[in-house]
């Protein structure tokens, strides 16, 4: 006796997903937001860039499920969000362009080192499962003039309603995103997808033109020999950090 494949429409999909990866996937997007807004609990303010972050996911799948593609860009999304979610929720960190960079350039050793049994069971659960399921149910598409009208009509309500919601609030929204642009890095999955959109836009660069010299007029200094006139040598200490940057220093707000 074979299983019988549940049927769902692709625009139900969309919404199904969308919510998931707002509720089991944003958890550092929504606790960030939280401790960057006034008062306790979700507010109007909070809830207003919770349903941005929902609207923006909505609009992504949709450009993205498309007939005989659509189950594997979805699983994708799922993928990479759980892994990004992850290192936000847990580790506490940014998936920018320098941690997709990261990722692409660790070789064997350095990424085994992040295994463990809580990134498996958390890939498993709330990755590997949720993307079985895509991949099992049978994908139900309109005509293409009411499946485009269909998706319209929803990602217009969703930014609608959100728009609604934000035009009393415009001061505190604006106030918001310019004192706290970090929140944008926390918004899963767009950061991730956008991160990896930087770091293959800055690998695959192509230069302007030829390389042009640069300082030119620079001549070697004559350095004075202590003892020979009494002051001290000119000294010149450069200090290389793989990973050192001022987002990963205490005095730029970073906790440890």
């Amino acid at each position: 006796m074979s299983l019988k494949r549940p049927q769902v429409g692709s625009l139900t999909l969309i919404l199904g997903t969308s919510l998931f990866l707002l509720v089991a996937l944003n958890g550092a997007y929504v606790s960030r937001l939280l401790a960057a807004t006034p008062g306790e609990g979700i507010g109007a303010l909070d809830a207003t860039m919770i349903g941005l972050v929902l609207a923006i996911n909505v609009m992504l799948l949709s450009l993205l499920a498309l007939p005989k593609v659509a189950k594997p860009a979805l699983v994708t999304v799922i993928l990479v969000a759980a892994v990004s979610g992850y290192f936000m929720q847990v580790l506490g960190a940014v998936v920018d362009r320098h941690a997709i960079a990261s990722v692409f350039e660790s070789d064997a050793r350095e990424a085994a080192e992040w295994l463990s049994p809580g990134l498996v069971a958390w890939i498993a659960l709330l990755g590997v499962l949720p993307a079985l399921l895509i991949a099992f149910v049978r994908i139900e598409f309109q005509p293409a003039g009411r499946e485009i009208r269909n998706r319209l009509l929803a990602n217009g309500l969703l930014f609608g309603v959100v728009l609604v919601s934000a035009w009393p609030q415009t001061q505190a929204l604006s106030s918001l995103l310019r004192n706290h642009g970090e929140l944008r890095h926390y918004a899963n999955p767009f950061a991730a997808l956008h991160a990896v959109r930087g770091y293959v836009k800055h690998e695959w660069a192509v230069p302007s033109g030829p390389p042009l010299p640069v300082g030119t007029d620079a001549r070697v200094a004559a350095v004075e020999v202590a003892g020979s006139t009494g002051r001290k040598p000119r000294l010149l200490m450069l200090v290389v950090g793989e990973s050192a940057r001022a987002a990963s220093f205490q005095l730029a707000g970073y906790p440890r």
